[in-house]
């Protein structure tokens, strides 16, 4: 939603999520096609809600993981 209604605050900059998210997970999704880099200008941007839900969806499994592994 966020993305559609103020799409300039969805965008970031590579080093921006680097930063956030770390350099690692940035660039492994991105090679998976997980993330999609979009050049504005001469900047590469990435959305900032697409990687929030990529590590919603991340962080989900890892707490399915860890209930079947405690019983």
């Amino acid at each position: 939603m966020e993305k559609i209604q103020r799409p300039q605050k969805d965008r970031m900059s590579t080093r921006e999520a680097y930063c956030e998210y770390g350099q690692a997970w940035v660039k492994s999704h991105v090679e998976a096609g997980v993330l999609k880099i979009v050049r504005h200008g001469n900047r590469k941007m990435l959305s900032r809600s697409e990687m929030e839900r990529v590590k919603a969806k991340e962080n989900a499994c890892a707490r399915i993981v860890s209930r079947r592994n405690n019983n």
